[in-house]
């Protein structure tokens, strides 16, 4: 009978542009294995009948752009464009993200990408408004959209308030350096390299004598002298 074609097995491994570059070699991800080293990723990412796929992460290594790999955003995705538009971006309403619906402001029919840019959040009404009609919306980076209407009315919708700032970490800032303090003669002396040892000065036989008679007199004047 007719020979079945077999099929090739899927491995999908994640990896960094950088890691592909070779400007680091942090750990590649195989799909229901975990890390692997970063040079079994780049020959596993050689394979000339491999297919790539571009994802864009945060800075803590959060997807926030799936490209055309999927329509339905993860729910990663869902949870970034919610917590930003908090309510529903159709100007005037305020129908909160949590009772609303996820949109592709540019339809996935005609390119759109599933990304935190081209997504947004719309009330069940006002995306079936805007599905069903010709209303066209536009998002400039700082969160403002633009909305023209089938008539070519313009309006525009604020972004949502900012979050509060956290100020519980404050920007360390560096205490004025202190003069330097003057040392002591003892400081300096326990700082100083030990010399050559010196041999005592001599005393003189006389010198000797005032010493012993001294001494002498101090004996005989305490009533309590030491014992030598």
């Amino acid at each position: 009978g007719p020979c079945s074609r077999q099929r090739r097995p899927l491995i999908q491994v994640s990896v960094a542009l950088s890691t592909l570059l070779g400007i680091d070699d942090q750990p590649g991800e195989l799909a229901g294995v975990g890390p692997i080293p970063a040079a079994l990723a780049r020959r596993l990412a050689d394979d000339p009948s491999g297919t790539w796929r571009r994802l864009i992460t945060d800075p803590r290594g959060q997807l926030i752009d799936y490209g055309r790999s999927t329509y339905r955003p993860p729910a990663a995705l869902a949870d970034h464009v919610s917590a930003r538009d908090r309510t529903c971006r159709f100007p005037g309403c305020r129908q909160p993200a949590h009772t609303s619906e996820i949109d592709h402001r540019i339809a996935w029919a005609d390119g759109g990408e599933t990304n935190h840019t081209n997504l947004h959040i719309l009330c069940a009404r006002h995306h079936h408004l805007k599905d069903q009609t010709r209303w066209q919306v536009h998002r400039h980076p700082d969160g403002h959209t633009a909305w023209t209407s089938p008539t070519g009315n313009h309006y525009a919708a604020a972004p949502p308030d900012p979050y509060p700032t956290d100020t519980t970490i404050k920007a360390t800032t560096t205490s004025p350096e202190r003069p330097p303090q003057r040392e002591s003669p003892r400081q300096q002396q326990q700082r100083r390299p030990p010399g050559p040892v010196t041999q005592a000065e001599p005393v003189s036989v006389g010198a000797r004598k005032v010493a012993t008679d001294q001494q002498h007199r101090d004996t005989e004047t305490d009533p309590d002298p030491p014992p030598f």
